[in-house]
Order: C-alpha cells, then structure tokens, then sequence
C-alpha cells in the first residue's frame, strides 16, 4: 500500500492506494501517526485507491475513530469504490464514520463529523 498526505486548512487528507489489509496495517499506522502529528482537526481518509480491504482492514478503521475520538480529531471516509465501498456499507461503517463522495463534503462537513465524533 502506498499513502500521500496533503494538509487541507486544519485537515489532512490520506489518499491510500492499493489493499488495506493486515499485512500493511504498520504502513497505515505511520501514515496516521505522521497526520496526527500535524494536530489536523480532521483526518480524511481519501480510499478511491484501495482495491480491497480485509477484517484487519476495518479494525484499523474503527481502532483510528476510537483514537480520534480521544484526542478530539474528526475522521471521514472520502471515495470508496467497487468491493471496498460495499464491505464498509454491509459492516455499517458509515453510521459511525461519516463516509462522503466527494472531497468538498468531507472538508466542510466539519459539524457532521465532529458531532459523529463525540
């Protein structure tokens, strides 16, 4: 899996490319660590590049939201598509974390997210 990080005002956007699975979960945690470092208020998750995702991959998801709740930084899902966006659908995901289309939405949703956070 690769990540690349853009700082969007007080938010840091993660576009995640390739498969979020346990055997890249150390990739995914330093890129969130390197966002969190940031102080960011919000932290978009941008998966139009993930192709597939595991049980381990929705572990990370929920253990990110369970830490951004504690250290009061919102978390949204931006693009999932095909396979991905159907497992985050059928495990409902997106009534936990709020899960947008298009990455306007996800940055100025800031209430939204923020209230799905407390």
């Amino acid at each position: 899996m690769r990540v690349t990080e853009r700082v969007v005002g007080q938010a840091v956007i993660l576009a995640l490319n390739g498969k979020l699975v346990f055997k890249e979960r150390k990739i995914y945690q330093q890129a969130i660590n390197g966002a969190k470092a940031k102080s960011p208020k919000k932290i978009v998750l941008d998966f139009q590049g993930v192709t597939y995702m595991d049980s381990a991959g929705l572990g990370l998801l929920a253990l990110t939201f369970e830490q951004g709740k504690v250290e009061n930084i919102a978390l949204c899902l931006l693009r999932p598509e095909g396979v991905v966006k159907r497992i985050i659908e059928l495990t409902k995901l997106p009534q936990i974390i709020p899960m947008f289309e298009t990455e306007s939405e996800a940055l100025h949703s800031s209430s939204q997210v923020l209230a799905h956070s407390r």
